[in-house]
């Protein structure tokens, strides 16, 4: 085994940077953790055994959670690496994070306004 001098360095260069994790990995690495049990109880149902309604209910609705998580999860980590590469490229620029779609005009769902037919009443 060889000997590290004090001050030695064991690899030198410069470090690699990392990869910007999502807070959202949290909860999803719980879920993860209950995953298997929520498979196999949504495996023995399509399979023909009896299973509590309840517990199908829940295992169902654990999956749909980690499938969502997961690509909010890589949404927010994709959106995290395009603002480092932007700032790292050096421009001084305002970053514009798009919300939706901008051409398309917001308009309400409900109107409370009188329609005018043209030449006055509407007949039936």
């Amino acid at each position: 085994m060889a000997q590290i001098k004090k001050g030695e360095v064991l690899s030198p260069g410069p470090r690699k940077k990392r990869r910007p994790r999502s807070e959202l990995r949290i909860p999803l690495k719980k879920f993860q953790e209950d995953f298997e049990e929520a498979y196999g109880v949504v495996k023995d149902s399509l399979g023909g055994k009896d299973v509590e309604k309840e517990q199908l209910t829940t295992a169902k609705w654990m999956i749909d959670k980690m499938i969502a998580l997961n690509s909010s999860a890589i949404a927010d980590e994709m959106k995290k690496v395009q603002i480092r590469k932007t700032l790292d490229d050096g421009s001084s620029e305002e970053i514009e994070v798009p919300l939706g779609d901008e051409e398309e005009e917001q308009r309400p769902r409900f109107s409370t306004t009188m329609v005018v037919y043209p030449g006055g009443k509407k007949e039936d």
